[in-house]
Protein backbone atom coordinates (compact mmCIF):
# COMPACT_ATOMS: atom_id res chain seq x y z
CA UNK A 1 0.00 0.00 0.00
CA UNK A 2 0.98 3.69 -0.84
CA UNK A 3 1.17 6.20 1.76
CA UNK A 4 -1.63 9.39 0.82
CA UNK A 5 0.18 13.03 0.85
CA UNK A 6 -1.53 15.71 0.00
CA UNK A 7 -4.58 14.16 -0.50
CA UNK A 8 -2.72 12.13 -3.56
CA UNK A 9 -1.12 8.96 -3.70
CA UNK A 10 0.52 6.45 -6.08
CA UNK A 11 -0.20 3.29 -7.01
CA UNK A 12 2.88 2.24 -8.11
CA UNK A 13 4.57 3.59 -4.71
CA UNK A 14 4.41 1.42 -1.62
CA UNK A 15 5.02 1.93 1.77
CA UNK A 16 8.39 -1.04 3.15
CA UNK A 17 7.49 -3.30 5.70
CA UNK A 18 10.73 -2.26 7.61
CA UNK A 19 9.94 1.38 7.82
CA UNK A 20 10.34 2.86 10.83
CA UNK A 21 8.70 6.02 12.85
CA UNK A 22 9.67 7.42 15.64
CA UNK A 23 7.50 6.69 18.65
CA UNK A 24 7.78 10.83 19.52
CA UNK A 25 8.93 13.63 18.19
CA UNK A 26 12.74 14.43 19.63
CA UNK A 27 12.49 16.48 22.56
CA UNK A 28 15.64 18.72 24.22
CA UNK A 29 15.78 19.92 27.47
CA UNK A 30 17.68 23.30 29.04
CA UNK A 31 19.68 22.02 31.54
CA UNK A 32 21.11 24.93 33.84
CA UNK A 33 23.99 23.22 36.04
CA UNK A 34 24.19 24.99 39.59
CA UNK A 35 27.90 25.00 41.42
CA UNK A 36 27.79 22.52 44.15
CA UNK A 37 24.84 20.95 43.24
CA UNK A 38 25.11 17.30 41.46
CA UNK A 39 23.15 17.15 38.00
CA UNK A 40 21.39 20.20 36.59
CA UNK A 41 18.10 21.75 36.87
CA UNK A 42 15.89 20.57 33.94
CA UNK A 43 14.50 24.23 32.95
CA UNK A 44 12.63 24.17 29.89
CA UNK A 45 11.47 21.25 27.86
CA UNK A 46 11.94 21.97 23.52
CA UNK A 47 9.95 19.97 21.40
CA UNK A 48 11.67 19.67 18.12
CA UNK A 49 10.20 19.07 14.54
CA UNK A 50 9.23 15.51 13.72
CA UNK A 51 11.30 13.57 11.15
CA UNK A 52 9.55 10.83 9.20
CA UNK A 53 11.71 8.40 6.87
CA UNK A 54 9.27 6.17 4.69
CA UNK A 55 11.06 3.19 3.09
CA UNK A 56 9.47 2.93 0.00
CA UNK A 57 9.59 0.43 -3.22
CA UNK A 58 8.37 1.56 -6.64
CA UNK A 59 7.47 -1.00 -9.07
CA UNK A 60 5.11 -2.24 -12.13
CA UNK A 61 5.92 0.89 -13.98
CA UNK A 62 6.54 1.38 -17.82
CA UNK A 63 9.52 3.98 -17.12
CA UNK A 64 11.11 3.99 -13.90
CA UNK A 65 13.01 7.51 -14.90
CA UNK A 66 9.56 9.20 -15.82
CA UNK A 67 8.14 7.87 -12.14
CA UNK A 68 10.66 9.36 -10.78
CA UNK A 69 9.66 12.79 -12.18
CA UNK A 70 5.97 12.07 -11.25
CA UNK A 71 6.90 11.48 -7.35
CA UNK A 72 9.08 14.87 -6.93
CA UNK A 73 6.47 16.79 -8.66
CA UNK A 74 3.78 14.95 -6.41
CA UNK A 75 6.28 15.61 -2.85
CA UNK A 76 7.84 18.76 -3.42
CA UNK A 77 5.59 21.11 -1.66
CA UNK A 78 6.27 25.26 -0.46
CA UNK A 79 4.59 24.36 2.81
CA UNK A 80 3.58 21.50 5.14
CA UNK A 81 1.04 19.20 3.78
CA UNK A 82 -0.91 16.49 5.04
CA UNK A 83 0.75 12.97 5.51
CA UNK A 84 -1.36 9.63 6.05
CA UNK A 85 0.43 6.70 6.68
CA UNK A 86 -1.66 3.55 5.05
CA UNK A 87 -1.38 1.44 9.07
CA UNK A 88 -2.61 4.45 10.46
CA UNK A 89 -5.38 6.11 8.69
CA UNK A 90 -6.94 8.24 11.62
CA UNK A 91 -3.62 10.17 12.30
CA UNK A 92 -2.24 12.68 10.17
CA UNK A 93 1.16 14.39 9.71
CA UNK A 94 1.76 17.79 8.55
CA UNK A 95 4.93 17.59 6.78
CA UNK A 96 7.90 18.41 4.47
CA UNK A 97 10.24 16.54 1.81
CA UNK A 98 13.80 16.85 3.40
CA UNK A 99 17.26 16.14 1.93
CA UNK A 100 17.28 14.17 -1.78
CA UNK A 101 15.54 10.96 -2.07
CA UNK A 102 18.22 8.24 -3.16
CA UNK A 103 16.90 5.22 -4.77
CA UNK A 104 18.36 1.59 -5.98
CA UNK A 105 17.58 1.28 -9.49
CA UNK A 106 17.17 -2.09 -11.72
CA UNK A 107 15.56 -1.71 -14.50
CA UNK A 108 12.09 -0.83 -13.66
CA UNK A 109 12.00 -1.27 -10.15
CA UNK A 110 13.49 1.00 -7.87
CA UNK A 111 13.88 0.79 -3.80
CA UNK A 112 14.72 3.69 -1.20
CA UNK A 113 14.00 6.11 1.51
CA UNK A 114 11.96 9.58 1.62
CA UNK A 115 13.07 11.36 4.32
CA UNK A 116 10.47 14.44 5.39
CA UNK A 117 10.41 16.97 8.04
CA UNK A 118 7.60 17.43 10.18
CA UNK A 119 7.87 21.56 11.52
CA UNK A 120 4.28 20.71 14.00
CA UNK A 121 6.11 17.44 15.32
CA UNK A 122 2.29 16.35 16.53
CA UNK A 123 0.12 14.20 14.85
CA UNK A 124 -3.23 15.86 13.90
CA UNK A 125 -6.83 12.97 15.18
CA UNK A 126 -9.95 14.29 14.83
CA UNK A 127 -11.54 17.76 15.25
CA UNK A 128 -13.37 18.72 18.08
CA UNK A 129 -16.23 21.37 17.91
CA UNK A 130 -17.92 23.48 21.07
CA UNK A 131 -21.02 25.79 21.04
CA UNK A 132 -20.69 28.63 23.27
CA UNK A 133 -24.00 29.81 22.82
CA UNK A 134 -27.26 30.80 25.22
CA UNK A 135 -29.12 27.33 23.62
CA UNK A 136 -26.03 24.93 23.75
CA UNK A 137 -26.61 21.58 26.28
CA UNK A 138 -24.14 22.44 29.54
CA UNK A 139 -23.93 26.67 29.18
CA UNK A 140 -25.75 28.65 32.19
CA UNK A 141 -28.61 30.26 30.30
CA UNK A 142 -28.62 33.42 33.56
CA UNK A 143 -26.52 36.38 32.28
CA UNK A 144 -25.67 37.41 35.57
CA UNK A 145 -26.19 34.46 38.04
CA UNK A 146 -23.63 35.15 40.32
CA UNK A 147 -24.91 38.82 41.18
CA UNK A 148 -20.73 39.85 40.13
CA UNK A 149 -22.35 42.59 37.91
CA UNK A 150 -24.71 44.15 40.57
CA UNK A 151 -28.50 43.51 40.00
CA UNK A 152 -27.26 44.16 36.24
CA UNK A 153 -30.90 41.81 33.73
CA UNK A 154 -32.44 40.99 37.15
CA UNK A 155 -35.56 43.01 38.70
CA UNK A 156 -35.93 42.70 42.23
CA UNK A 157 -38.20 43.52 44.79
CA UNK A 158 -38.67 43.85 48.40
CA UNK A 159 -41.12 45.68 50.50
CA UNK A 160 -39.40 49.05 52.17
CA UNK A 161 -40.20 52.80 52.32
CA UNK A 162 -41.09 52.58 48.67
CA UNK A 163 -42.18 49.16 48.36
CA UNK A 164 -39.69 48.29 45.67
CA UNK A 165 -35.78 48.42 47.67
CA UNK A 166 -32.91 46.48 45.71
CA UNK A 167 -30.53 44.88 47.87
CA UNK A 168 -27.18 43.36 47.29
CA UNK A 169 -25.24 41.31 49.65
CA UNK A 170 -21.42 40.88 49.86
CA UNK A 171 -21.25 36.77 50.62
CA UNK A 172 -18.00 36.01 52.95
CA UNK A 173 -18.81 32.84 54.15
CA UNK A 174 -20.48 30.32 51.36
CA UNK A 175 -19.63 26.65 51.95
CA UNK A 176 -21.35 25.09 49.25
CA UNK A 177 -19.12 22.77 47.17
CA UNK A 178 -19.47 25.31 43.91
CA UNK A 179 -18.27 28.53 42.86
CA UNK A 180 -17.10 30.44 45.84
CA UNK A 181 -19.57 33.27 45.40
CA UNK A 182 -19.02 36.95 46.69
CA UNK A 183 -21.91 38.61 45.68
CA UNK A 184 -26.02 37.73 46.62
CA UNK A 185 -29.34 39.06 46.69
CA UNK A 186 -31.01 39.59 49.93
CA UNK A 187 -34.53 39.99 50.45
CA UNK A 188 -36.17 40.22 54.21
CA UNK A 189 -39.53 38.95 55.71
CA UNK A 190 -42.54 40.85 54.60
CA UNK A 191 -46.06 40.87 55.41
CA UNK A 192 -49.54 40.66 53.60
CA UNK A 193 -48.56 40.64 49.63
CA UNK A 194 -45.54 42.37 49.56
CA UNK A 195 -42.45 39.55 49.14
CA UNK A 196 -39.50 39.67 48.48
CA UNK A 197 -37.87 37.94 45.08
CA UNK A 198 -35.17 38.12 41.95
CA UNK A 199 -36.82 37.41 38.48
CA UNK A 200 -34.70 37.50 35.84
CA UNK A 201 -35.77 36.96 31.76
CA UNK A 202 -33.98 34.26 29.57
CA UNK A 203 -34.55 32.68 26.32
CA UNK A 204 -35.09 28.49 25.70
CA UNK A 205 -36.78 26.23 23.40
CA UNK A 206 -40.74 25.31 23.45
CA UNK A 207 -40.98 21.81 24.20
CA UNK A 208 -37.81 21.29 26.11
CA UNK A 209 -37.30 20.66 29.90
CA UNK A 210 -35.02 22.59 32.29
CA UNK A 211 -33.32 22.69 35.37
CA UNK A 212 -33.54 26.08 37.62
CA UNK A 213 -31.28 25.72 39.99
CA UNK A 214 -29.66 28.09 43.21
CA UNK A 215 -28.05 28.60 46.48
CA UNK A 216 -30.16 30.01 49.42
CA UNK A 217 -29.28 30.77 52.60
CA UNK A 218 -32.58 31.60 54.92
CA UNK A 219 -31.68 34.06 57.90
CA UNK A 220 -34.84 33.60 59.67
CA UNK A 221 -38.47 33.52 59.37
CA UNK A 222 -41.32 30.67 58.21
CA UNK A 223 -43.11 29.82 55.13
CA UNK A 224 -41.04 28.13 51.82
CA UNK A 225 -38.70 29.72 49.41
CA UNK A 226 -39.51 29.06 45.90
CA UNK A 227 -38.27 28.41 42.61
CA UNK A 228 -40.81 29.21 39.91
CA UNK A 229 -40.68 29.96 35.89
CA UNK A 230 -43.33 30.63 33.35
CA UNK A 231 -45.33 33.73 31.97
CA UNK A 232 -48.13 35.81 32.57
CA UNK A 233 -49.65 34.08 29.26
CA UNK A 234 -48.07 30.57 29.93
CA UNK A 235 -48.76 30.16 33.93
CA UNK A 236 -46.37 29.23 36.15
CA UNK A 237 -44.72 26.12 37.73
CA UNK A 238 -42.55 26.20 40.78
CA UNK A 239 -40.95 24.11 43.56
CA UNK A 240 -41.12 25.18 47.42
CA UNK A 241 -38.93 24.21 50.44
CA UNK A 242 -39.30 24.30 53.88
CA UNK A 243 -37.62 26.98 55.41
CA UNK A 244 -37.20 24.68 58.22
CA UNK A 245 -34.38 22.22 56.98
CA UNK A 246 -32.18 24.45 55.59
CA UNK A 247 -32.41 27.48 57.67
CA UNK A 248 -28.88 29.21 58.37
CA UNK A 249 -26.95 27.08 55.80
CA UNK A 250 -26.15 27.23 52.18
CA UNK A 251 -28.30 25.10 50.37
CA UNK A 252 -28.21 24.17 46.51
CA UNK A 253 -31.93 24.12 45.32
CA UNK A 254 -33.64 22.95 42.01
CA UNK A 255 -36.71 23.62 40.17
CA UNK A 256 -36.96 21.11 36.82
CA UNK A 257 -39.64 22.34 34.32
CA UNK A 258 -40.51 22.19 30.21
CA UNK A 259 -40.53 25.40 29.17
CA UNK A 260 -43.62 26.24 27.48
CA UNK A 261 -42.68 28.93 24.75
CA UNK A 262 -39.27 30.12 23.86
CA UNK A 263 -39.43 33.22 26.50
CA UNK A 264 -40.10 32.72 30.25
CA UNK A 265 -38.90 34.45 33.57
CA UNK A 266 -37.39 32.63 36.45
CA UNK A 267 -38.04 33.63 39.84
CA UNK A 268 -36.12 33.17 43.37
CA UNK A 269 -38.17 33.72 46.42
CA UNK A 270 -40.35 33.15 49.19
CA UNK A 271 -43.92 31.87 50.07
CA UNK A 272 -45.90 32.54 53.66
CA UNK A 273 -46.95 29.67 55.75
CA UNK A 274 -50.63 29.46 56.19
CA UNK A 275 -50.18 31.60 58.88
CA UNK A 276 -48.95 34.63 56.22
CA UNK A 277 -45.65 34.42 57.72
CA UNK A 278 -42.62 34.87 55.40
CA UNK A 279 -39.04 34.61 55.91
CA UNK A 280 -35.78 36.26 55.27
CA UNK A 281 -32.84 34.63 52.54
CA UNK A 282 -30.08 35.20 50.70
CA UNK A 283 -29.52 33.97 46.78
CA UNK A 284 -26.37 33.33 44.41
CA UNK A 285 -25.45 31.08 42.07
CA UNK A 286 -28.12 31.02 39.76
CA UNK A 287 -28.40 29.30 36.94
CA UNK A 288 -30.73 27.40 34.30
CA UNK A 289 -29.31 24.65 32.51
CA UNK A 290 -31.13 21.97 29.71
CA UNK A 291 -32.21 18.78 30.99
CA UNK A 292 -33.52 17.66 34.02
CA UNK A 293 -30.16 16.98 35.83
CA UNK A 294 -29.47 19.33 39.17
CA UNK A 295 -25.72 17.71 39.39
CA UNK A 296 -24.00 20.50 37.02
CA UNK A 297 -21.57 22.26 38.57
CA UNK A 298 -22.30 26.00 38.39
CA UNK A 299 -20.62 27.93 35.69
CA UNK A 300 -20.69 31.37 34.46
CA UNK A 301 -23.06 32.71 31.24
CA UNK A 302 -21.54 32.06 28.03
CA UNK A 303 -19.07 28.97 29.20
CA UNK A 304 -18.36 25.90 28.29
CA UNK A 305 -16.56 23.30 29.16
CA UNK A 306 -13.98 22.02 26.40
CA UNK A 307 -11.86 18.88 25.88
CA UNK A 308 -9.25 17.56 23.87
CA UNK A 309 -8.98 13.75 23.24
CA UNK A 310 -5.07 14.19 22.06
CA UNK A 311 -1.99 13.21 24.18
CA UNK A 312 -0.69 16.67 23.41
CA UNK A 313 -1.69 20.14 23.94
CA UNK A 314 -3.32 21.93 21.02
CA UNK A 315 -4.78 25.39 19.72
CA UNK A 316 -8.32 26.57 18.71
CA UNK A 317 -10.62 28.28 16.40
CA UNK A 318 -12.63 30.63 17.52
CA UNK A 319 -15.93 31.62 15.92
CA UNK A 320 -18.10 34.15 16.41
CA UNK A 321 -21.39 35.92 14.06
CA UNK A 322 -22.62 38.85 16.05
CA UNK A 323 -26.31 38.81 16.34
CA UNK A 324 -25.99 42.77 17.88
CA UNK A 325 -23.55 45.29 17.65
CA UNK A 326 -20.68 45.37 20.13
CA UNK A 327 -17.91 47.25 20.96
CA UNK A 328 -15.01 44.17 21.76
CA UNK A 329 -14.97 40.78 21.57
CA UNK A 330 -13.16 38.82 24.08
CA UNK A 331 -12.78 35.00 24.80
CA UNK A 332 -10.80 33.23 28.00
CA UNK A 333 -9.66 30.19 28.89
CA UNK A 334 -10.13 29.56 32.91
CA UNK A 335 -8.43 28.36 35.25
CA UNK A 336 -10.33 25.49 37.82
CA UNK A 337 -11.62 28.53 39.77
CA UNK A 338 -12.71 30.73 37.09
CA UNK A 339 -10.13 32.92 37.17
CA UNK A 340 -8.43 33.74 34.02
CA UNK A 341 -5.08 31.86 32.35
CA UNK A 342 -5.14 33.60 29.17
CA UNK A 343 -7.33 36.00 27.30
CA UNK A 344 -7.84 37.53 24.10
CA UNK A 345 -9.43 41.12 23.16
CA UNK A 346 -10.37 42.28 19.87
CA UNK A 347 -11.59 46.10 20.10
CA UNK A 348 -13.35 47.00 17.59
CA UNK A 349 -16.80 48.61 16.44
CA UNK A 350 -18.83 45.31 15.20
CA UNK A 351 -21.81 45.61 13.88
CA UNK A 352 -25.18 42.41 13.33
CA UNK A 353 -23.88 39.72 10.59
CA UNK A 354 -19.96 40.55 11.22
CA UNK A 355 -18.14 37.12 11.55
CA UNK A 356 -15.15 37.20 13.23
CA UNK A 357 -12.38 34.43 12.94
CA UNK A 358 -9.53 33.92 15.74
CA UNK A 359 -6.33 31.65 14.20
CA UNK A 360 -4.51 31.68 17.80
CA UNK A 361 -2.11 29.05 16.74
CA UNK A 362 -1.26 31.84 13.93
CA UNK A 363 -2.04 34.89 16.13
CA UNK A 364 -4.57 35.60 12.87
CA UNK A 365 -7.70 37.70 13.30
CA UNK A 366 -10.38 37.81 10.15
CA UNK A 367 -13.75 39.92 9.89
CA UNK A 368 -16.01 39.01 7.20
CA UNK A 369 -12.66 37.41 5.87
CA UNK A 370 -10.35 40.51 5.90
CA UNK A 371 -7.19 40.73 8.41
CA UNK A 372 -7.46 42.53 11.58
CA UNK A 373 -5.11 41.21 13.49
CA UNK A 374 -4.12 44.50 14.04
CA UNK A 375 -6.85 44.37 16.64
CA UNK A 376 -5.63 41.72 18.13
CA UNK A 377 -4.50 41.86 21.66
CA UNK A 378 -3.13 39.40 24.59
CA UNK A 379 -4.42 39.89 27.50
CA UNK A 380 -2.05 37.17 29.17
CA UNK A 381 1.06 35.38 27.79
CA UNK A 382 0.22 34.07 24.57
CA UNK A 383 1.23 30.75 24.66
CA UNK A 384 -0.85 29.89 27.55
CA UNK A 385 -3.67 29.90 25.16
CA UNK A 386 -3.75 26.01 24.25
CA UNK A 387 -6.31 23.47 25.05
CA UNK A 388 -4.22 20.71 27.68
CA UNK A 389 -4.61 17.31 26.76
CA UNK A 390 -7.10 15.24 28.41
CA UNK A 391 -9.08 17.56 30.69
CA UNK A 392 -11.79 19.17 30.86
CA UNK A 393 -11.03 22.93 30.04
CA UNK A 394 -13.60 25.93 30.16
CA UNK A 395 -13.73 28.65 27.95
CA UNK A 396 -15.58 32.06 28.00
CA UNK A 397 -16.81 34.34 25.90
CA UNK A 398 -18.59 37.39 25.87
CA UNK A 399 -20.82 36.67 22.87
CA UNK A 400 -22.08 33.29 21.18
CA UNK A 401 -19.25 31.46 19.78
CA UNK A 402 -17.79 27.73 18.16
CA UNK A 403 -14.16 26.29 19.63
CA UNK A 404 -12.92 24.23 17.77
CA UNK A 405 -9.52 22.45 17.63
CA UNK A 406 -7.49 19.03 16.58
CA UNK A 407 -6.55 16.69 18.90
CA UNK A 408 -3.08 16.46 18.53
CA UNK A 409 -0.67 13.65 19.50
CA UNK A 410 2.52 12.80 20.89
Amino acid sequence: MSFTFNGISKDFVHVSVDTERPMWAPIEWEIVEIPGRPGGYARRKKVKPRPLAIHITIKDVDDLQKAKEEIAEWLITDKPAPLVMPDEPDRTYYAVLDGTGQLDEFYKFGKGTITFTCPDPYKHGAEQSFDISNQTDGVNLVKNGDFSDGLANWRTWQAGSDGNTRELQDITDFDGDDYKFTKGFYYSAVASEQYGYAQDSISLTAGETYTLSAWFKVKSGAGQVRLQNGTAADGWTYTNYDVAPILGKWTKLTHTFTAKSDATSIYLGQSADENGNYNSAEITGVQVMRGSSSSHKWIPYLTQTVKSEGSAPTFPIVECTFAETADQYEIQLLNDDFSVKAGILINFKFIEGDKLVLDIANRAATLNGEDKRTAYHHTSDFPNFEIPPKKETLIRATQPSTIRFIDKYE
